[in-house]
């Protein structure tokens, strides 16, 4: 009996009838092919394709040995899916011609699953033949790609020499961690160059090649150069152990890379040059990026030119090392006097020689660079100005935009022109500066040619920019043209309102790679994901069966717009594709865990049995499984699963503690176990876990209880703390610190250095008071670079600031503005006495930090600056302190003092510092109210000093009704402050508009009516037509994750799954806080609906303990990641396979249907 399996046979979606569908009754238009002609579409599986004629299909591989005789363009006209997929006993017939020709389109359209079953499928000597032909396309092959040529290539190897490593070529990126470590340690060298494709994992297990055949303690040289670009993956204690000798002698090679957690770089630094005393400055020009972690104690003690050739060298540096190094660079050239450089004499040379630096002057210091020298330098200096606060930033751009009303820019050419006549190079040219520009600036500029500049290249610049900065140059750019979200960038198209985004035209079935970059607000994702379901031709919304590999990948970030639900459904061969595209997802765990366990369930995968490989297909979302299954794994699996989950700084807000903790623990035992990365043998003999253990865990580190960091080794406490620190919360942080001071000083801190307490990070917070107390000065003096930067209270701020005045000389009533910035958060816990000490110009230098800490500004120190602020910036008058002065005041400049004062409230961008103070300070809602009055009257021409109408600013007399979208985003935290007849004289489209900031403001304790005449008119302006009422039960995704807090209690029970799911951590946050009742109105059924992760933000709201038993057990049931029962795990699978009708089951892959007929002779 023979038996016939998969006659292929005819149906399939012709190109005529694909890409140019006949006009359907009734007058509707089907989908348009996306813009971009045949070319785009001919990259695509079975996109405009000259296919066979369905008549031959029948007889096509009737007889699998003919394909070796077919002609050499023959698989071209044959849909890569279907040839993937079928069976071995006829892929192993497929020439190496045929293969050669596609290679290209394989690697585009095919999905990790089918092209693993090619490459598995095809002969022995057509694979050996194409080999060369993968090699020279491995750059558009995906890591998950590579991995079964690696595979199929190792067939029959126990290990990979080091020419079989150089000749994979590109295709390195596919060897898995096993493939890795059995490597020879002479060998690793080939992998040079591969640290970019490789995962941390990846390269880990490269670092444990190494330190396997060789304790660090015993490198030479050359032990660190052949491993090269991986020095970057060694442990902190690794780098510790090396000699100090082998450092030095590799260190030039060293300092060219990139990659070192500051921790290392320090350790490097420390090694190769322990004496900055001694260092030349050839020294410094050998040291490359390492110079970038020299910190502020070391530079002090070098020799001038040794300093100064620091500053030149580091281009981008770390506060608040830069206020070192600018304060000497440019002090010993311009000249300074009780710490204030005297800018006034800074040329454009000198500041070019120094570019990086600049940020380190205070922004009275900035004021002072005479207008024409830094015009000279803008282009050059405009590249280095990341570091510079807002604040810095309207110093430095006022100096070259000469004034508000008819601004001039003052050009790098030295010649002046209106910001009308600037040009795109102008833009362009201004780098970070263009963060200087004010809204009223922008607001004169031309918008083509502004629109320009941000579309070619002034877009990376943008981040950090105001909101209000951001509108506006989001209003130009559309002016301009721009309709592309390349054409704005992420910062730009975020601030886009959901109507608008619902507008923008968009080829979204194959998007240019910029496009599926650009990363939008979960609104703007949810609505260019539904856009998509539309646009491929699925009104109804029903299947996914037409999406192919490459169209998931071509969706980039909109994929993070699928439901919990789409995830389930996604086709069953693409279920890698789909989970490699969701990783990177945000705060979409419940989708991600979805296409997990449907992935799983469609592979049928025995979890018992399941290979390493499989469990890489998972990528990072392994961590998705359930935890009975893992349980259930072989060894090299679960290790597989550790290698790949450990790097993932969302773990524990995904996953939750519980899971974290097995996970940690799972993965703690597999170290031992495995004991990689050449685990220091006093690990094993003690039981402690060592640094190398706790470095490779990386992020499952997170899940580590107080017990399991009492259970540190020393040596991990003391090499690695400041690493875990930025894993810890705040009860992890605190035990972290009992065992420094128990396990490395012998519970007495007297003993601790400078380096010791920078090693601990900001977890010296948690230092009991009599540990604190008994700090040497001089330590606390040696570790200002970190200690400056923890949160103190004002009881450890004060025992701390004595020991600052010891080393330094001087009472803090003689300290000057470089003085406290250097003290930071110490000085912003001054009581009010001593700030009202400050003369004029050490106020003016430290106003930003010690107005820098809202968390604890009691009364009199806001006060105490609103004093100071009078005195010294508005001569005895608020009316005379500058709106820029008061953005600088921060929370204490919201009082009714200052709200009253001319200035307040006096631009667009003054009114977002003031709504930003405003909820940093979490004022009263009288002062709220008074700060809308005001912004009212100003923006309707309303002062003190009579009516002086401002063009760019609407309505008259106070009259809202012709704010803008962009002026209530621009109000932000004080649209709590308006009242219902404000909100009734506002537009629809004013208030939508504004709807992805109003959704995320907390409307706790703001009158029931105003926020529900707000929700009410946000809801109408989303509607079709602008103007309509809009139901919640009406809403898709998008409308309800911009709605956010602006969700009302008599939404609630209109909600269904798939609405709840889009409801934001903000939100839920904003929505179920003291004041707000909303929460509660959710019932027990709507609540098992919600996610883990959104299940474990509501278990944190004070809404969560008011709730019924009922409720709180659909919570804590829908928290634990695991809560699925096993007959709930087991339906989350692809719809079952259509039939024709006659039994005959049809699958639709990528356009063509394939009839699979079993006949049994």
């Amino acid at each position: 009996m023979k038996v016939l399996i998969l006659l292929f046979a005819a149906l399939l979606y012709s190109t005529t009838a694909q890409h140019h569908p006949q006009q359907p009754s009734g007058g509707h238009k089907q989908p348009q092919p996306p813009s971009g002609g045949k070319q785009r579409q001919d990259s695509r599986d079975d996109a405009a394709r000259k296919m066979i004629h369905p008549s031959q299909y029948d007889t096509l591989f009737q007889n699998p040995a003919d394909l070796k005789n077919k002609p050499a363009k023959f698989l071209s006209n044959i849909s890569a899916s279907v040839i993937a997929r079928l069976p071995k006993d006829t892929q192993k017939y497929i020439p190496a011609s045929q293969i050669r020709q596609n290679v290209p389109r394989f690697a585009q359209s095919l999905g990790p699953q089918n092209f693993k079953r090619l490459i598995d499928g095809v002969s022995n000597k057509t694979f050996d033949d194409t080999f060369d032909d993968w090699k020279n396309q491995a750059k558009d092959l995906s890591k998950h790609q590579a991995r079964p040529i690696i595979a199929r290539f190792g067939q029959g190897k126990s290990s990979f020499s080091r020419d079989d490593i150089k000749n994979m070529g590109e295709l390195k990126k596919g060897l898995s961690r096993d493939q890795i470590e059995k490597i020879d340690s002479n060998a690793i060298s080939e992998l040079q160059g591969a640290r970019s494709d490789f995962d941390s994992c990846q390269r880990r297990a490269v670092v444990g090649v190494k330190t396997k055949s060789k304790s660090p303690d015993r490198f030479s040289s050359s032990d660190v150069d052949q491993l090269g670009d991986f020095v970057p993956d060694m442990s902190n204690a690794q780098m510790k152990m090396m000699p100090d000798s082998a450092v030095r002698g590799s260190f030039q090679k060293i300092s060219s890379q990139g990659g070192f957690r500051p921790d290392q770089g320090k350790t490097l630094v420390r090694k190769a040059q322990p004496d900055a005393s001694k260092l030349t400055a050839d020294d410094v020009k050998t040291s490359g990026q390492l110079n970038q972690f020299r910190s502020s104690d070391r530079v002090r003690k070098m020799k001038p030119d040794v300093a100064d050739e620091v500053a030149k060298q580091v281009k981008q540096p770390r506060k608040p090392v830069d206020q070192t190094l600018s304060g000497q660079f440019f002090g010993r050239r311009a000249g300074k006097m009780n710490g204030t450089v005297h800018t006034k004499n800074l040329t454009c040379d000198v500041m070019s020689q120094a570019q990086g630096q600049i940020s380190g002057l205070s922004t009275r210091e900035q004021r002072g660079i005479p207008v024409n020298e830094f015009a000279k330098c803008t282009k050059k200096l405009g590249q280095y100005l990341g570091k510079n606060n807002p604040h810095q930033f309207r110093a430095m751009g006022d100096k070259i935009f000469k004034n508000k009303k008819n601004s001039t820019f003052h050009g790098s050419d030295g010649r002046n022109k209106t910001i009308s006549d600037m040009k795109s190079d102008d833009f362009q040219s201004l780098g970070h500066m263009i963060k200087g520009m004010r809204s009223e600036h922008l607001e004169q500029a031309n918008p083509g040619e502004f629109a320009q500049a941000v579309k070619m290249g002034a877009q990376m610049f943008t981040a950090g920019a105001q909101g209000s900065q951001k509108r506006a140059m989001l209003k130009q750019c559309r002016k301009g043209g721009s309709k592309k979200m390349s054409d704005f960038g992420s910062d730009l198209a975020q601030e886009i309102p959901l109507g608008m985004h619902q507008k923008i035209p968009g080829n979204f079935t194959v998007m240019d790679k910029e496009d599926r970059e650009v990363k939008l607000r979960p609104s703007q994702t949810a609505d260019s994901y539904q856009r998509v379901r539309h646009h491929l031709g699925d009104p109804a919304m029903g299947n996914f069966t037409k999406w192919t590999a490459e169209m998931i990948k071509g969706l980039g970030r909109v994929m993070c717009g699928a439901s919990s639900e789409d995830a389930e459904n996604m086709p069953a061969d693409q279920g890698e594709t789909t989970m490699d595209a969701m990783s990177h997802c945000s705060g979409k765990h419940g989708a991600q865990r979805a296409i997990v366990r449907a992935h799983a369930a469609n592979q049928g995968f025995n979890f018992s049995t399941i290979s390493s490989s499989d469990i890489a297909g998972f990528g990072k979302l392994a961590v998705d499984l359930d935890v009975d299954d893992i349980k259930k794994m072989p060894q090299m699996s679960q290790s597989q699963l550790c290698c790949q989950s450990s790097s993932n700084p969302e773990l524990k807000d995904n996953v939750g503690d519980d899971k974290t903790k097995f996970l940690l623990d799972l993965c703690r035992t597999d170290f031992k176990k495995r004991k990689s990365g050449g685990m220091m043998k006093r690990d094993s003999h003690t039981g402690c876990d060592g640094s190398d253990q706790v470095e490779e865990l990386d992020d499952l580190n997170r899940g580590r209880s107080v017990d399991d960091i009492d259970h540190l080794c020393s040596e991990a406490i003391q090499n690695s703390g400041n690493f875990l620190n930025g894993k810890f919360n705040s009860t992890q942080k605190r035990a972290l610190m009992r065992n420094r001071l128990e396990k490395v000083h012998g519970n007495d801190a007297s003993k601790m250095t400078g380096d010791d307490l920078t090693d601990s990070g900001d977890s010296v917070r948690h230092m009991p008071d009599d540990q604190l107390d008994k700090l040497k000065p001089e330590a606390v003096g040696d570790s200002l670079d970190s200690m400056s930067q923890v949160q103190w209270s004002d009881k450890q701020a004060k025992m701390l600031i004595p020991k600052l005045e010891k080393v330094w000389g001087k009472n803090i009533s003689m300290w000057n503005g470089r003085d406290h910035r250097r003290a930071g958060n110490m000085s912003a816990h001054l009581d009010g006495n001593q700030i009202r000490q400050m003369n004029r110009d050490t106020f003016d230098d430290a106003l930003e930090t010690v107005a820098g800490d809202c968390r604890s500004m009691n009364d009199d120190r806001k006060q105490a600056i609103r004093d100071g602020a009078k005195m010294h910036l508005g001569n005895g008058s608020f009316d005379k302190v500058s709106e820029e002065d008061i953005g600088r005041m921060g929370c204490a400049g919201m009082h009714s003092d200052v709200i009253n004062s001319k200035n307040f409230g006096s631009s667009e961008d003054g009114i977002h510092m003031a709504g930003e103070a405003a909820e940093k300070a979490n004022v009263d809602m009288k002062t709220e109210q008074q700060a809308f009055m005001k912004i009212k009257k100003q923006r309707s021409g309303q002062s003190a000093g009579g009516r002086q109408r401002r063009e760019h600013h609407g309505g008259s007399d106070g009259d809202v009704s012709k704010w803008t979208s962009e002026q209530v985003a621009n109000m932000g935290h004080l649209m709590r402050g308006a009242t219902k007849d404000d909100v009734d004289h506002m537009s629809e489209s004013a208030l939508a508009g504004a709807s992805h900031v109003l959704g995320k403001i907390k409307w706790a304790n703001v009158s029931k009516e105003v926020v529900d005449a707000i929700s009410q008119k946000v809801r109408r302006g989303m509607s079709s037509d602008g103007k309509s009422d809009f139901p919640a039960h009406q809403w898709k995704c998008s409308h309800t994750a911009e709605m956010g807090s602006l969700i009302r209690k008599e939404d609630v029970p209109r909600l269904n799954r798939s609405q709840i799911q889009c409801i934001g951590r903000k939100a839920i946050q904003n929505l179920g806080s003291r004041g707000s009742d909303v929460m509660k109105a959710f019932s027990a059924d709507q609540l098992k609906t919600f996610d883990s992760d959104q299940a474990r933000e509501i278990q944190k709201t004070d809404a969560f303990s008011t709730f019924t038993s009922d409720q709180q057990e659909a919570v804590n049931a829908a928290a634990s990641v695991d809560a699925l029962t096993a007959e709930e795990t087991t339906t989350t699978v692809a719809p079952p396979t259509p039939t024709d009708g006659a039994g005959t089951a049809v699958a639709s892959f990528g356009g063509l249907l394939i009839v699979a007929v079993a006949f049994i002779f």
